[in-house]
């Protein structure tokens, strides 16, 4: 049979409640440290994909811009190749030097022709003329064409250093944000 001793008092019953009530306490701060801690790993995760997703659109962007650049530098290559091909291939000075040689001789051949009828005359006079305006288009024509070269070598000095700058900038971006922007 039971003894004094194996029965628990009242006081012992009541102590117990407590200390389970006290351990509960406890247990329910725990347990809402955790939810906070859950909940701040969860705002961290959700922040952390926003980043990821907002670098890789950026990186897309720049994929994008980096081929514009690249398409337009090689139009501006293209172009100074024309220019130069023809400016290599044209003797600036020999024109000039044949053209100068054929308004001289218009002007003699005007000078000679005061024995000539006036009809022949006024022929040579507008003959020379054209021969003048001529002179002063194809100066006008190799004065352009030497602006718009130099103009062409500065753009494609800009283009080449936006290019490059743009290029350092993917060099930054992981390898992991590179290969999902396709660059």
């Amino acid at each position: 049979m039971a003894t004094k001793d194996d029965v628990p008092t009242l006081r012992s019953v009541v102590q117990r409640f407590e200390d389970s009530a006290e351990l509960l306490g406890r247990l329910d701060e725990s347990l809402a440290s955790l939810a906070i801690i859950r909940s701040q790993q969860l705002d961290g995760a959700q922040s952390l994909q926003s980043t990821s997703e907002q670098l890789a659109q950026y990186a897309s962007t720049l994929s994008s811009a980096n081929e514009l650049i690249r398409d337009s530098l090689e139009k501006v290559k293209a172009s100074l190749e024309a220019a130069g091909k023809f400016i290599e291939g044209t003797d600036m000075n020999a024109v000039q030097q044949a053209m100068e040689r054929t308004e001289t001789a218009v002007k003699a051949s005007v000078e000679s022709s005061e024995t000539r009828d006036e009809a022949t005359k006024a022929r040579v006079e507008a003959l020379s003329g054209t021969v003048n305006e001529m002179f002063v288009y194809l100066k006008s024509e190799l004065k352009a064409a030497a602006e718009a070269k130099t103009q062409a070598e500065t753009e494609k000095a800009r283009l080449q250093s936006e290019l490059d700058e743009i290029q350092r900038k993917i060099g930054y971006l992981t390898p992991r944000v590179r290969m999902k922007a396709g660059l």
